[in-house]
This record gives C-alpha cells, structure tokens and sequence, in this order.
C-alpha cells in the first residue's frame, strides 16, 4: 500500500512539473514579476463628510511623478563593474 502511494505521489509530481498547461501564459501559475510596470495611477481617497483625517498618514509616501508608458529594462549591472 505504501508503494502505490508512493508511485502516485511521484507520478503527480512528474505530471505538475512536466506540464505546460501548469506554468505557461494562460496555466495556473502565470509570471507575473513585471505587472508592476504595467501600473497607473489612481485618484487619492476621499474622505467622506463628517469624518476626521486627522489620524491619516502616508506610511510610505510616493513622490508625484509620471513615468513613461514605454517598458523600462532595468540595469542589472552590480555598481562595482
């Protein structure tokens, strides 16, 4: 009974990595490490009548910038090259 477990267990993994219905541009796990270039910018929250702002802060404020619409390729040389 452990040997069949076993068979399965590896024959499922075997059909997960193997397959590219799995991890291709329309599979169940997509790359998605350049989505971010692909943002925009949204309106800032309104704050509704009657309700204080007082207790609102940016934890990690963004510079008011506009950045091109062109895809940008980073530099990945180390500084020291």
């Amino acid at each position: 009974m452990h040997n069949i477990k076993a068979f399965f267990v590896v024959l499922l993994a075997l059909i997960i990595t193997g397959c590219s219905y799995v991890s291709g541009n329309n599979g169940i796990f997509v790359n998605r490490n350049k989505d971010y270039l692909k943002a925009t910018s949204v309106e800032p929250i309104k704050i509704p009548p009657g309700v204080s702002s007082s207790t609102i802060k940016n934890e990690y404020p963004i510079a008011k910038k506009n950045y091109s619409k062109d895809k940008m390729v980073p530099d990945l040389k180390p500084p020291y090259l």
